[in-house]
């Protein structure tokens, strides 16, 4: 089991939501998901690993990049749903410590954040 604070970030919420409770489901996350509506309360609570599936809204990247550079920020996993090299460029610029492409299955996502924490 995880003990991080998971921030997911998706601008689809059903999306989200299924891969919230995937996670849960698995047994991953111990401190909880922040997959609010409010990114702003979710931020405020230091996630440790941020998952975010491109392309992210503006209003989202521009909450996220103040996060990316404080000085212990968060391991970043970024989801890109198609072979877009402007999305893979942008996930970059936001700080992507690694960089999954679809098709991924939610068990590899898993495997992921695993690698990522440790």
């Amino acid at each position: 089991m995880l003990h991080e604070k998971i921030l997911l970030l998706d601008q689809n919420a059903v999306r989200r939501e299924e891969r919230l409770q995937y996670l849960q489901e698995m047994g991953e996350i111990v401190n909880g998901a922040l997959p609010y509506s409010s990114d702003d309360w979710a931020i405020s609570k230091q996630p440790t690993i941020v998952v975010a599936t491109m392309p992210l809204s503006k209003e989202q990247q521009a909450k996220l990049q103040p996060l990316m550079k404080l000085p212990n920020r968060p391991f970043a996993l970024f989801l890109l749903e198609s072979n877009n090299p402007t999305e893979e460029e942008k996930a970059l610029e936001l700080g992507a410590d690694d960089i999954l492409h679809a098709p991924f299955s939610q068990y590899k996502l898993s495997l992921s954040i695993k690698l990522l924490a440790n």
